[in-house]
This record gives C-alpha cells, structure tokens and sequence, in this order.
C-alpha cells in the first residue's frame, strides 16, 4: 500500500467511506506508536502533506470513538 500512496491519490479511491479530497504526499512514515487517549496505539502508515492521514491496515477489536479519532 506504502507505494500507492507515494504520488497523490484521492481518499475516495483507498478508502469505504473516503470523501473526495486528494492528498499530495511528502513524508509517510511506517509502524508509529502513538498515544491515543489513555492507550498507546500502533499506526500503519502516516501520510504527511497538505493533510495528514493516519492509515491502521488491520482489523481491530476495538473501535476508535470519537475523541481517538480527532
């Protein structure tokens, strides 16, 4: 997926529930820890640009609520 997302793609095209919104990509870090809330989390991907985007690739058991989200 990392190498689709190298050259700017729109959000509809990668995503179920995407808007129409192209993201033009500088920097996309892989596998980061990140603090969520009161639980560290591991994000996927990291796209970096006009936007920055968080992509977690697998399934998970748990669903993000709205205050992880944001």
């Amino acid at each position: 997926m990392r190498e689709r997302l190298k050259k700017p793609f729109n959000l509809k095209d990668i995503a179920e529930n995407g808007i129409d919104l192209t993201i033009k990509p500088k920097t996309i870090l892989e596998r980061v820890t990140i603090k969520v809330g009161l639980k560290d989390r591991e994000i996927d991907l990291i796209v970096k640009g006009n936007v920055e985007l968080w992509i977690d690739v697998k399934e998970t058991k748990g669903k993000y609520g709205k205050r992880e989200a944001e």
